[in-house]
Protein backbone atom coordinates (compact mmCIF):
# COMPACT_ATOMS: atom_id res chain seq x y z
CA UNK A 1 0.00 0.00 0.00
CA UNK A 2 1.11 3.45 -0.79
CA UNK A 3 2.16 6.18 1.70
CA UNK A 4 -1.06 8.09 2.43
CA UNK A 5 -0.85 11.54 0.16
CA UNK A 6 -1.25 13.66 3.30
CA UNK A 7 1.64 12.24 4.94
CA UNK A 8 3.65 12.64 1.82
CA UNK A 9 2.78 16.17 1.73
CA UNK A 10 3.46 16.68 5.30
CA UNK A 11 7.03 15.57 4.92
CA UNK A 12 7.48 17.08 1.46
CA UNK A 13 6.29 20.79 3.24
CA UNK A 14 8.51 20.09 6.01
CA UNK A 15 11.66 19.85 3.63
CA UNK A 16 10.76 22.51 1.84
CA UNK A 17 11.50 20.37 -0.94
CA UNK A 18 15.07 19.63 -0.50
CA UNK A 19 16.81 16.56 -0.49
CA UNK A 20 17.42 16.06 3.74
CA UNK A 21 20.84 14.00 2.14
CA UNK A 22 22.33 16.70 -0.24
CA UNK A 23 19.90 19.57 1.31
CA UNK A 24 19.63 20.31 -2.55
CA UNK A 25 16.18 21.84 -3.55
CA UNK A 26 14.49 18.82 -6.39
CA UNK A 27 11.01 20.08 -6.80
CA UNK A 28 10.20 17.55 -8.52
CA UNK A 29 13.05 14.73 -8.23
CA UNK A 30 12.44 13.42 -4.50
CA UNK A 31 11.10 10.33 -3.25
CA UNK A 32 9.75 9.94 0.02
CA UNK A 33 11.38 6.87 1.77
CA UNK A 34 10.72 4.57 4.31
CA UNK A 35 14.15 5.26 6.80
CA UNK A 36 13.19 1.48 8.22
CA UNK A 37 11.73 -0.88 4.84
CA UNK A 38 8.04 -2.20 5.76
CA UNK A 39 9.71 -5.71 4.71
CA UNK A 40 11.67 -5.08 7.55
CA UNK A 41 8.66 -3.87 10.35
CA UNK A 42 8.63 -0.33 9.28
CA UNK A 43 5.90 1.82 9.26
CA UNK A 44 4.13 4.60 6.94
CA UNK A 45 4.43 6.81 10.33
CA UNK A 46 6.56 10.38 9.55
CA UNK A 47 8.82 9.65 11.92
CA UNK A 48 10.16 6.71 9.95
CA UNK A 49 10.45 8.83 6.32
CA UNK A 50 12.44 10.74 4.47
CA UNK A 51 12.71 12.94 1.10
CA UNK A 52 15.82 12.39 -1.14
CA UNK A 53 16.21 13.03 -4.22
CA UNK A 54 17.11 10.64 -6.56
CA UNK A 55 20.38 10.21 -6.56
CA UNK A 56 20.87 10.10 -2.91
CA UNK A 57 17.70 7.46 -2.69
CA UNK A 58 19.85 5.58 -4.96
CA UNK A 59 23.09 5.78 -2.19
CA UNK A 60 20.85 5.00 0.61
CA UNK A 61 20.07 1.53 -1.50
CA UNK A 62 23.41 0.83 -2.02
CA UNK A 63 25.20 -2.21 -1.05
CA UNK A 64 28.97 -0.92 0.02
CA UNK A 65 31.85 -3.38 1.18
CA UNK A 66 34.25 -0.06 1.73
CA UNK A 67 32.53 2.55 3.55
CA UNK A 68 29.60 2.98 5.18
CA UNK A 69 26.20 2.56 5.03
CA UNK A 70 23.17 4.51 6.02
CA UNK A 71 21.87 4.22 9.09
CA UNK A 72 18.75 4.47 10.41
CA UNK A 73 19.42 7.12 12.86
CA UNK A 74 21.63 8.99 10.63
CA UNK A 75 18.79 9.45 8.35
CA UNK A 76 16.80 10.26 11.36
CA UNK A 77 19.84 12.84 12.09
CA UNK A 78 19.93 14.22 8.41
CA UNK A 79 15.89 14.60 8.00
CA UNK A 80 15.73 16.32 11.48
CA UNK A 81 18.55 18.81 10.55
CA UNK A 82 16.79 20.23 7.18
CA UNK A 83 13.28 20.40 8.93
CA UNK A 84 15.35 22.65 11.51
CA UNK A 85 16.93 24.80 9.04
CA UNK A 86 13.54 25.29 7.52
CA UNK A 87 11.41 26.16 10.57
CA UNK A 88 14.49 28.66 11.19
CA UNK A 89 13.91 30.23 7.98
CA UNK A 90 17.87 29.00 6.55
CA UNK A 91 15.85 26.75 3.93
CA UNK A 92 14.87 26.96 1.05
CA UNK A 93 17.82 29.32 -0.15
CA UNK A 94 18.58 31.35 -3.06
CA UNK A 95 18.90 28.66 -5.09
CA UNK A 96 14.77 28.40 -4.43
CA UNK A 97 14.16 32.25 -5.39
CA UNK A 98 16.53 31.67 -8.24
CA UNK A 99 14.01 29.07 -9.39
CA UNK A 100 10.86 31.08 -8.53
CA UNK A 101 12.29 34.08 -10.81
CA UNK A 102 13.27 31.43 -14.09
CA UNK A 103 10.01 29.82 -13.61
CA UNK A 104 8.23 33.54 -13.26
CA UNK A 105 10.45 34.65 -16.40
CA UNK A 106 9.04 32.14 -18.59
CA UNK A 107 5.62 32.56 -17.39
CA UNK A 108 4.37 33.85 -21.34
CA UNK A 109 5.84 30.96 -22.91
CA UNK A 110 4.59 28.53 -20.58
CA UNK A 111 0.71 30.06 -20.51
CA UNK A 112 0.74 29.55 -24.02
CA UNK A 113 1.72 26.20 -24.10
CA UNK A 114 0.03 24.68 -20.81
CA UNK A 115 -3.98 24.39 -21.25
CA UNK A 116 -4.13 24.90 -17.04
CA UNK A 117 -2.66 27.93 -17.32
CA UNK A 118 -4.53 30.00 -19.69
CA UNK A 119 -6.05 33.22 -18.47
CA UNK A 120 -3.34 33.42 -15.83
CA UNK A 121 -1.29 36.95 -15.29
CA UNK A 122 2.37 36.89 -14.60
CA UNK A 123 1.34 38.07 -11.47
CA UNK A 124 -0.42 34.82 -10.27
CA UNK A 125 2.49 32.79 -11.05
CA UNK A 126 4.28 35.02 -8.84
CA UNK A 127 2.26 33.91 -6.35
CA UNK A 128 1.82 30.52 -7.20
CA UNK A 129 5.36 29.91 -7.00
CA UNK A 130 6.36 31.80 -4.11
CA UNK A 131 3.66 29.45 -2.21
CA UNK A 132 4.90 26.31 -3.22
CA UNK A 133 8.44 26.85 -2.70
CA UNK A 134 8.65 29.29 0.70
CA UNK A 135 7.31 28.57 4.30
CA UNK A 136 4.79 30.67 6.32
CA UNK A 137 7.41 32.42 8.94
CA UNK A 138 6.30 29.86 11.49
CA UNK A 139 7.87 27.25 8.72
CA UNK A 140 4.40 25.37 9.19
CA UNK A 141 4.18 25.07 5.12
CA UNK A 142 3.07 27.18 2.53
CA UNK A 143 0.35 29.75 3.22
CA UNK A 144 -1.13 33.15 1.55
CA UNK A 145 -2.40 35.40 3.45
CA UNK A 146 -4.56 37.91 2.16
CA UNK A 147 -5.10 41.46 3.01
CA UNK A 148 -8.07 42.45 1.49
CA UNK A 149 -8.30 46.28 1.96
CA UNK A 150 -6.44 48.82 0.54
CA UNK A 151 -3.51 48.31 0.09
CA UNK A 152 -4.27 44.95 -1.26
CA UNK A 153 -1.39 42.44 -0.96
CA UNK A 154 -0.64 39.03 -0.28
CA UNK A 155 2.11 37.57 2.23
CA UNK A 156 3.80 34.25 1.31
CA UNK A 157 6.33 33.56 4.19
CA UNK A 158 8.80 37.01 4.32
CA UNK A 159 7.56 38.33 1.01
CA UNK A 160 4.81 40.95 0.14
CA UNK A 161 2.98 40.63 -3.44
CA UNK A 162 1.03 44.10 -3.82
CA UNK A 163 1.98 47.88 -3.98
CA UNK A 164 0.79 51.55 -2.41
CA UNK A 165 -0.01 52.33 -5.73
CA UNK A 166 -3.22 51.76 -6.03
CA UNK A 167 -2.79 49.94 -9.88
CA UNK A 168 -0.32 47.68 -9.02
CA UNK A 169 -2.66 46.74 -5.83
CA UNK A 170 -5.52 46.10 -8.68
CA UNK A 171 -3.27 44.30 -10.59
CA UNK A 172 -2.33 41.62 -7.66
CA UNK A 173 -5.85 41.12 -7.09
CA UNK A 174 -6.88 39.92 -9.91
CA UNK A 175 -4.03 37.70 -10.05
CA UNK A 176 -4.80 36.25 -6.52
CA UNK A 177 -8.78 36.06 -7.76
CA UNK A 178 -7.75 34.42 -11.00
CA UNK A 179 -5.82 31.27 -8.33
CA UNK A 180 -8.98 31.23 -6.59
CA UNK A 181 -11.21 30.93 -9.41
CA UNK A 182 -9.24 28.48 -11.51
CA UNK A 183 -9.33 26.01 -8.35
CA UNK A 184 -5.48 26.84 -7.72
CA UNK A 185 -5.76 27.97 -3.99
CA UNK A 186 -8.23 27.47 -1.53
CA UNK A 187 -9.86 29.14 1.84
CA UNK A 188 -8.22 27.30 4.74
CA UNK A 189 -9.29 29.69 7.46
CA UNK A 190 -9.81 33.18 7.86
CA UNK A 191 -7.28 35.18 5.68
CA UNK A 192 -4.88 31.96 5.08
CA UNK A 193 -4.81 30.13 1.80
CA UNK A 194 -3.34 26.93 0.44
CA UNK A 195 -2.53 25.54 -2.75
CA UNK A 196 -4.64 22.81 -3.62
CA UNK A 197 -3.61 19.48 -6.08
CA UNK A 198 -4.64 21.30 -9.09
CA UNK A 199 -1.95 24.48 -7.58
CA UNK A 200 0.61 22.11 -7.04
CA UNK A 201 0.85 20.09 -10.14
CA UNK A 202 0.73 23.75 -12.02
CA UNK A 203 3.32 24.99 -9.98
CA UNK A 204 5.38 21.98 -10.38
CA UNK A 205 4.92 22.32 -14.57
CA UNK A 206 6.09 25.84 -14.42
CA UNK A 207 9.16 25.16 -12.06
CA UNK A 208 10.05 22.24 -14.60
CA UNK A 209 9.89 24.77 -17.46
CA UNK A 210 11.97 27.55 -15.36
CA UNK A 211 14.79 25.14 -14.78
CA UNK A 212 14.38 23.69 -18.22
CA UNK A 213 14.85 27.53 -20.14
CA UNK A 214 17.59 28.60 -17.34
CA UNK A 215 19.82 25.70 -18.53
CA UNK A 216 19.10 26.53 -22.18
Amino acid sequence: MAIPDVVVTKILVACARHCCICRRFKPLHLHVHHIVEKSEGGTDDEQNLIATCMTCHSDVHTQTKLTRRFTPAELRMHRDAVYALVREGKLPSAEVHGAIENAAGSVARQIIVTPTAAGLMAESVEMLLAAACIPDDQGNGPTLAVHWKDPFFVRVGARNFGSEDARVAAKYSKAFQLLLDGGFIENEAGVLHRLTHEGWILADELLAAGAKEAGG
